[in-house]
Order: C-alpha cells, then sequence, then structure tokens
C-alpha cells in the first residue's frame, strides 16, 4: 500500500493507513470501505459542536454548527466515498477546536494531521498558524509552529513525486471560471449540483446574513475564521492563475469547516430569528440530500452497469474523459491498453461519462456503423460495429472524431 501511494494517489499516505486497518478488520467490500469516511463524517459533528463552543462560548452556537455540518449535503457527500476528503474536514474541525482552546501543542499535532490528510489542508494551516502566533506572540507558539513547518517540508519529497506522475494533470483540462463559480455554491447543492433554482439562493442568503450578524456580535473571532476561508481558498486560486492549477472545490473543503463556524455564530446568536435561519439551511440541506439519494442523474457514475454493458469479444473503447478509464478499469478487470500500431477489430465502444446529452453524437469510425446506442443517468455508450475486421489505432479513432478530447484507448480481447 505504502508503495502504490507515490505511483497512482495524490494526497499524503494518513486516510490510506487508516483505511488499511479498517480493511484489515471490515474487510474490503464497497459499504465496508466507504463505512470508514462515514464514521470520520459523523465524528466531525460534534468536533464542529466543541469548536463553535470554544471560539464563541455560547451552545446555541455550538448545536447550530453541529446541524450545519451533520445535514451539509457536500459534507454528506464525501462521507460516502472511500477517499480523503472526509478525513480532511474532521482533522481541520479538530485543529480548529484546539485553536479555539489555545491548546498549542494538540493544535500542532492536528495541524500535522491535516497535512497527511492533504497537501491543500496546508493553506488552512498557515493561516492557523498565523493566527496563532498573532494572538499568543509566544515562544510556545512559534515552536509549535514551526514543528508543523517541518512536518510540512517532509512532506515536499512525496509531494513532487506524486505532482510527476502526473494523476493530477485533469484539473487544468477543466474551465477555471467553472470552477471558481462553484466554489460557494457546493456548499449549499452538493456535489454535482442540484435542481433547487429557489430554496438554494435562499439558503446562501440566510448564510450570508448569519455572517453578518456574526461580524456585528463578534467581530473578532468571525473576522478570524473568515481569513482562514480567504487565505484557504484565495492562495490556491492565485496559483492556478499563476500557472500551478490544481483548483478544485473538492481539494478546498477545509476552508468550508471555519465558514460553517461564521455562519453558525450569526444564526447561534440571533436568537429565535437565528433558530429559524438554522432550520431553513438545514431543511434545504436535507432536501438536497434527498434528491441526491433518489435521483440517479445526482448519484456518481454506475461504472459497474457501464463495464457489464461492454460485452465479451475483441473490441477497442474509447473512453471520454481520459481520467474515468481507472474507474472503468477497476469493474472491467481484463481491459488493456490499445496498441499504437492499428489492430484489427469489428467493434468499437464509445463510453462518455456525464448527463447525457452531455456531448454531440460522434460519427463512426471509418468502416463501422453505429449498432447500439445506450442512454442512462450518469453515462452514454454507442456501439459501433463492422462487418470485417478494420484496422483501428488511437490515432485513427482521434482522427475520426469519435469522442470529445481526451479520450483514453483501450482494448478488451478473447479469452484465451
Amino acid at each position: 500500500m505504502l508503495s502504490t501511494i507515490p505511483r497512482t494517489e495524490s494526497t499524503p499516505p494518513l486516510y490510506y493507513l487508516l483505511a488499511w486497518v479498517w480493511a484489515k478488520l471490515f474487510g474490503t467490500s464497497e459499504a465496508a470501505l466507504r463505512s470508514l469516511s462515514a464514521v470520520i463524517g459523523t465524528a466531525a459533528v460534534p468536533v464542529a459542536w466543541g469548536a463553535a463552543r470554544a471560539f464563541f462560548a455560547r451552545r446555541s452556537v455550538a448545536w447550530a454548527a453541529a446541524a450545519l455540518v451533520a445535514v451539509n449535503p457536500w459534507f454528506v457527500w464525501y462521507s460516502q466515498e472511500a477517499r480523503s476528503y472526509s478525513l480532511l474536514v474532521l482533522t481541520t474541525a479538530l485543529s480548529l477546536l484546539f485553536l479555539a482552546q489555545r491548546r498549542i501543542v494538540a493544535w500542532a499535532v492536528a495541524a500535522i494531521l491535516v497535512l497527511l490528510t492533504h497537501y491543500f489542508g496546508g493553506f488552512i494551516v498557515v493561516g492557523e498558524a498565523a493566527w496563532l502566533i498573532w494572538g499568543e506572540r509566544t515562544r510556545v507558539a512559534a515552536i509549535a509552529a514551526g514543528a508543523v513547518g517541518l512536518a510540512g517540508a517532509a512532506l515536499i519529497p512525496l509531494a513532487l513525486h506524486q505532482r510527476a506522475s502526473q494523476t493530477t494533470t485533469f484539473i487544468a483540462q477543466l474551465d477555471l471560471t467553472r470552477r471558481v463559480e462553484d466554489l460557494p455554491k457546493k456548499l449549499v447543492t452538493g456535489e454535482l449540483g442540484t435542481f433547487t433554482p429557489l430554496i438554494g439562493p435562499l439558503a446562501g442568503a440566510v448564510a450570508v446574513a448569519g455572517i453578518g450578524y456574526a461580524l456585528l456580535k463578534a467581530r473578532r473571532t468571525t473576522l478570524g475564521l473568515l481569513w482562514l476561508v480567504a487565505f484557504g481558498a484565495g492562495v490556491p486560486l492565485l496559483f492556478a492563475l499563476l500557472g500551478a492549477d490544481y483548483l478544485l472545490p473538492r481539494n478546498v473543503i477545509a476552508v468550508y469547516v471555519p465558514l460553517v463556524l461564521a455562519v453558525a455564530a450569526g444564526l447561534g446568536l440571533a436568537g429565535r430569528l437565528g433558530l429559524v435561519g438554522v432550520a431553513v439551511i438545514c431543511t434545504v440541506a436535507l432536501v438536497v440530500d434527498v434528491q441526491v439519494t433518489s435521483d440517479a442523474r445526482l448519484q456518481r457514475t454506475d461504472w459497474r452497469d457501464a463495464a457489464k454493458q461492454l460485452g465479451a469479444g475483441t473490441k477497442a473503447i474509447v473512453v471520454t474523459p481520459a481520467w474515468d478509464e481507472k474507474p472503468l478499469r477497476l469493474y472491467a478487470k481484463d481491459l488493456g491498453l490499445l496498441p499504437a500500431t492499428p489492430m484489427p477489430v469489428t467493434e468499437v465502444v464509445s463510453i462518455a461519462e456525464g448527463q447525457p446529452p452531455r456531448f454531440p453524437d460522434p460519427p463512426p469510425p471509418p468502416g463501422f456503423r453505429v449498432a447500439e446506442k445506450r442512454l442512462t443517468a450518469s453515462y452514454e455508450l454507442i456501439r459501433y460495429v463492422s462487418d470485417s475486421p478494420q484496422p483501428v489505432s488511437g490515432a485513427t479513432l482521434t482522427a475520426s472524431k469519435i469522442g470529445p478530447k481526451p479520450p483514453f484507448f483501450l482494448l478488451r480481447k478473447d479469452s484465451p
């Protein structure tokens, strides 16, 4: 497991260490692997309660924070995935808890755990360290921040190695403007977005009002939390504009923890009116959670079904976008790479992820005709067949514009 992380992953090893132990205890089924994130996401709720109570010394604020974290669609989504983002939320909440309590050594440990979970957690940690040093102005605080900095420096060789593997090159291919627009939306509508044209903006307006009231009633602490949000999201955006583009909304999910605490502060301090605001946001969140659960268009791509539809026999497979070849190969385990030299096949299958019609139908490659077109809630499959074997390679399929760029080409052979 440890030797695989530098080659195939783009995050530090903490989540994988926990998942390795978890898998030894509960197995490697989908439910077993995903349940770790569910437990971690659930644990973030009481930690958020404690952080809010420590920052604002009001139980009403603590309960508001716990409620907002518990039902938030984005946090719920990543509490269902076998990835590190739920752990990043929990470790960030822990670091905020200890920061608020001025438990400097405990904060340093939690901050190191943030760094070991996700590189983007470093932006939050740097912001917290600046806040801690500015507020404490003690030697102990400086030493703690230095220890965290050394831990971050120790991760640099791994980060450079993972960067060289180019597992994150797809990010720069996505529209940056769209990604920036998604930053505030994700907190309300979840990962894939939901059909909430009225209630979504309502929840957003209540959240903005909550932050405004928090600035009036607890200005200094609220500004500190908003500083973390601005630094944690703003610096990655600046890097993206300068050419080091790794900005994805999920990579900066940690900044939503202090943001939720700021919203909870305003609502928790506003008495009965604030309680109404908490109810509004939580109701909208629950509506989104139910939508995501019940609507296949808002769920993850059904790669198991896509793999099943490939069928047996020798064929070329075009996957769009290119980075989706990994989950397809996970479920269709006998797929290999299409050779660079043309190979005769009688069937080509194109699979495009997304809610159809996401792309215009690609034309058949020369010598092929459309035999099947399958539209599902999460992918589109088009099968092209030929009466006689036709020479096919990645270059010939690209030239025929069978899929939007960038595609990835696979090969399924008859079993020996």
